[in-house]
């Protein structure tokens, strides 16, 4: 009986251990795969902590980002051995990551910090590019100019001429024209068909990053949906009014001879 007893006891006190040590086994885990396997994260004095804001400015092997949760900016140096994964999930160098980027920054606070945001023992640094994020907010519009105002222009679709859009040249835009090197704003006319692709500025405006001057007149869809067309008020704003292209008629001449004939004009 007494065996018995004993050998409940001890397989008890074993599983008891065995659920007690699983949370440290974790935590190892998560430390050996973040790239810290020679330390073992039971520290007392130790803990985790992790940085996300904006990239200020990088000198060196220092990182000054912006943490706008806590408002204040923080300079972090970056050991050796840290590693910087982009949104792609792919390792970058330090040199990559531009101002603007968004960054999240894994590390262990402790005694031994050097620099200013308290942070030592970098595990990882995640990066979210400028580049792409402009990429994720990047969207296309094409149509007919139909008004061209300073750097400002106003689009109507081809067929949907209740869909307006406006958007900005700025210098930086790329216009490509068939037959010519380079485009400039003074090429973009009223009546011209192209497509734009760019950003969304703050109020909502498109500011184009590239233009292409799609080439042909399709007079087809000009005669089915007429364009409207544009003049100017004593304060030279652009007047927009509805232009409807004539329409042939059909008249029927009869010319008497000795062989009657049907001919038609068109009118």
């Amino acid at each position: 009986m007494t065996n018995h007893k004993a050998l409940k006891t001890i397989f008890f006190v074993f599983i008891l251990s065995f659920f007690l040590a699983q949370p440290l086994k974790a935590q190892y885990y998560i430390g050996s795969v973040l790239g810290v396997k020679s330390e073992k994260p039971n520290s007392a004095s130790e803990s985790k902590r992790m940085t996300v804001g904006e990239v200020e400015e990088i000198k060196g092997n220092k990182i000054s980002v912006e943490d706008k949760k806590e408002k204040k900016t923080k300079e972090i140096i970056l050991e050796g051995k840290t590693r910087i994964i982009n949104q792609n999930n792919k390792a970058i160098n330090l040199n990559q990551v531009k101002p603007k980027d968004k960054v999240a920054i894994i590390a262990t606070e402790g005694p031994l910090a050097t620099d200013t945001a308290g942070l030592t023992n970098r595990f990882k640094v995640y990066v979210k590019q400028q580049r792409e994020i402009r990429e994720t907010r990047r969207r296309a519009v094409h149509g007919v100019i139909t008004a061209v105002s300073g750097s400002s222009i106003t689009l109507t679709h081809q067929t949907q001429r209740d869909r307006i859009s406006n958007l900005i040249v700025t210098e930086s835009t790329e216009i490509k024209i068939k037959g010519a090197e380079t485009g400039t704003l003074s090429d973009l006319a009223p009546g011209l068909r192209i497509a734009a692709v760019g950003d969304a500025n703050s109020e909502g405006v498109l500011e184009a990053v590239r233009i292409h001057v799609i080439p042909g007149k399709a007079t087809g869809i000009w005669e089915n949906r007429p364009l409207p067309s544009q003049s100017q008020d004593g304060t030279g704003s652009a007047i927009i009014t509805a232009t409807n292209f004539p329409t042939p008629t059909q008249s029927l001449t009869v010319t008497p001879s000795a062989t009657p004939s049907v001919s038609f004009t068109l009118e």
